[in-house]
């Protein structure tokens, strides 16, 4: 018989399953352990009033790991959208 999971909150049942299906252990306690954190009222170096500041830094980490991503990247010669060389 399939054990049935029963949450509290079905609002992030489905954020929830889908870091724990991505992450590693450790890495989803870590991003699990801040949420009950902020949610407890811890700010990390936040101000309070500074509404913005966290949206901002979530913002800023995306694009600088698509930037690394796409550096991470090498052009292949002869492709078919490859520029011909003139000789």
């Amino acid at each position: 018989m399939k054990k049935k999971f029963v949450y509290i909150s079905t609002e992030l049942k489905d954020p929830f399953l889908l870091l724990a299906q991505r992450l590693p252990t450790k890495e989803y306690q870590q991003i699990t352990e801040i949420m009950y954190s902020l949610f407890m009222g811890n700010a990390f170096g936040y101000e309070e009033e500074d509404v913005l500041g966290m949206l901002r830094d979530i913002k800023t980490a995306q694009k600088e790991v698509a930037l690394e991503k796409r550096s991470s990247f090498t052009v292949i010669e002869g492709g078919k959208f490859s520029k011909k060389r003139k000789k």
